[in-house]
């Protein structure tokens, strides 16, 4: 997506890209996770291509802005909580501002390892068991950033 990006710019032209999961054709459901993508990542993925209805456009700026600038913006975003990546204007420029603000803040204190086990501990469970992933975590910044997983009631 990003080489299209480029070429758009580059060429003056617009290329669109509709990306799809992969999905082997001898496994019928719809559970195949290649070695370097995980289950949270993959959702946090469809729930970006939701908001573009799985049309990746070929503006820079918004693409820029649905998938981020380099590898690790991108990386970060779906390491996001779901309900900030479903409501990114909310919690970039409104009142969600403030959580969006201490989750940053509790992310910079993880480690590659921690981001790695957190992942792990998002993919190992769906939404409504978050709230019990604090007690498989191995360390107070995991355990704190962990909160912001959490579903809340209203359902943000």
């Amino acid at each position: 997506m990003r080489l299209n990006i480029n070429l758009n710019e580059e060429l003056g032209i617009r290329i669109w890209s509709f990306p799809m999961r992969y999905q082997p054709t001898d496994l019928p459901q719809r559970s195949h996770i290649g070695e370097k993508w995980t289950r949270y990542q993959l959702r946090s993925l469809q729930i970006i291509l939701h908001a573009t209805h799985g049309l990746v456009s070929g503006a820079p700026t918004f693409f820029r802005r649905a998938f981020g600038d380099t590898e690790e913006e991108f990386e970060n975003l779906l390491l996001y909580p779901h309900h900030f990546i479903f409501n990114r204007d909310w919690y970039e420029a409104m009142a969600g501002k403030p959580q969006l603000d201490d989750y940053l803040v509790r992310m910079s204190r993880l480690s590659k390892s921690d981001r790695i086990e957190l992942l792990c501990l998002l993919s190992s469970s769906g939404p409504g068991q978050f709230e019990n992933l604090k007690a498989n975590a191995s360390n107070g910044n995991l355990k704190s950033v962990l909160s912001h997983y959490v579903p809340s009631r209203d359902g943000g």
